[in-house]
């Protein structure tokens, strides 16, 4: 890196090679992402093949100690290195973004020795039940039968994403859509490539598109099907678009 302006002893041809990644710079999410992957593999965790920032597995541990789940009750609670079980309803799962994180299992156990695992390699504080991920907010049940639910919702990106393209300013009749007011959206015409406004139109376009992608992956699939038609109009839309 540059070394920064100021610097009594700066040359212009001078360069500093750092020993340490510091926050901000351009490669430091790569070397956090290759430090972190190397952890949770070495905990037996395997990236999924549609996301590499997901991993799942059994958890082994570092040592062959039991560890006791909960210190309160440390005659019958132990967490053991069970890597050999074939069933994967038991298995931890882990989401990654940047230095955050949710995990999750079925068995607490897992859970619990996921968390003394991981704080043997880096400095972690756990938060405890996740409340707000990537811009997903989750809300907790815990039924009388000791089942837990969980309910998923987009409600502050939605209202964010309304008001950044002034959805919220238009004149809006409930349930009229161009896909449910039976103009097909095959009949809107091409947009004409000497139109002015095309390339304007067409940045604000995508950045709308993307934005309900993002919704219908994380919560609102049954919005899936419109949301192909309008993005593949992406690279020249129309304005009825």
């Amino acid at each position: 890196m540059r070394p920064p302006v100021g610097d009594p002893s700066y040359n212009d041809d001078e360069f500093w090679l750092l020993n340490k990644t510091l926050y901000g710079l351009r490669r430091s999410p790569k070397h956090w992402y290759n430090v972190i992957t190397s952890i949770l593999k070495k905990m037996n965790l395997k990236p999924s093949p549609h996301d590499p920032c997901l991993y799942s597995g059994v958890i082994n541990t570092s040592s062959h100690d039991s560890i006791p789940l909960d210190n309160s009750d440390t005659s019958t609670s132990h967490i053991i290195n069970d890597s050999a079980t074939s069933s994967t309803r038991h298995n931890l799962h882990v989401g990654i973004y940047v230095d955050d994180f949710v995990f999750y299992s079925t068995d607490p156990a897992k859970e619990k020795l996921f968390q003394l695992e991981l704080a043997k390699h880096i400095k972690v504080d756990f938060m405890g039940d996740v409340d707000f991920f990537l811009s997903t907010a989750f809300t907790w049940l815990h039924h009388d039968d000791g089942h837990i639910s969980v309910h998923l919702s987009q409600t502050a990106f939605t209202e964010f994403t309304s008001h950044h393209f002034g959805v919220d300013k238009m004149n809006q009749i409930p349930h009229m859509t161009p896909y449910r007011s039976g103009l097909h959206i095959g009949a809107i015409p091409s947009s004409d490539a000497d139109d002015s406004d095309l390339k304007r139109r067409t940045k604000i376009y995508q950045s709308i598109v993307g934005s309900i992608k993002w919704l219908a992956t994380c919560t609102c699939p049954d919005i899936s099907p419109v949301l192909t038609f309008l993005a593949s109009y992406s690279n020249a839309p129309h304005a009825q678009h």
